[in-house]
């Protein structure tokens, strides 16, 4: 019998975005700093490996996998499953009540109004890796995604229950590796 190879996966966070209430957060563009985090971050070479690059069709994630993209020649596939736990039926929260909901999603499983479920944004999430590992074809992938539904995938994977303190240390273009469902590396 032919085993089957699982490729990696590099999960990693968008860079820095530039937060503007007049416009929905899946809408959001990086900051100059944003930019140059995934610059030198794809600089660096860390990534030169990968065979392909996967986004969630947000502008502040492509806008991430770009520099990689451009550096070694790879066209940027996009999956909306990959999008960030959808806020954009509620309203623009100070950062405070940001906090506050996010907290509550995260640890508790409240709902927050205005915001997809938690357990729908994993489901969708999930189905998203499901999808590109069924498909294939690569050795390596960088994909990138969003600080929620990252901070969520990883605790789930490590059987965390309190993923608030997890999604908190999350810092800008963090990136973990996973091999099927086993952390090779944690994104925090």
């Amino acid at each position: 019998m032919k085993s089957i190879m699982i490729g990696l996966l590099h999960l990693m966070r968008h860079a820095e975005t530039a937060i503007d209430e007049k416009i929905p957060a899946h809408e959001w563009l990086l900051t100059e700093e944003g930019f140059r985090q995934a610059r030198n971050l794809a600089s660096m070479g860390i990534f030169d490996s990968i065979d392909s690059i996967i986004s969630s069709p947000e502008p502040k994630a492509l806008q991430t996998a770009r520099p990689f993209a451009d550096r070694l020649g790879i066209d940027i596939d996009s999956y909306p499953e990959l999008r960030e736990l959808d806020r954009s039926k509620g309203r623009f929260l100070s950062n405070v009540e940001y906090l506050q909901s996010v907290e509550c999603i995260l640890n508790r499983h409240d709902a927050i109004p205005g915001w997809e479920f938690r357990e729908h944004a994993m489901a969708r999430f999930q189905a998203g890796l499901k999808k590109i590992t069924n498909k294939g074809g690569f050795k390596e992938a960088l994909v990138i995604s969003h600080g929620l539904v990252l901070s969520m995938h990883f605790a789930s994977l490590l059987g965390v229950e309190k993923v608030f303190p997890r999604w908190q240390r999350l810092k800008f273009c963090s990136w973990g590796t996973l091999q099927g469902n086993d952390v090779i590396k944690d994104i925090v």
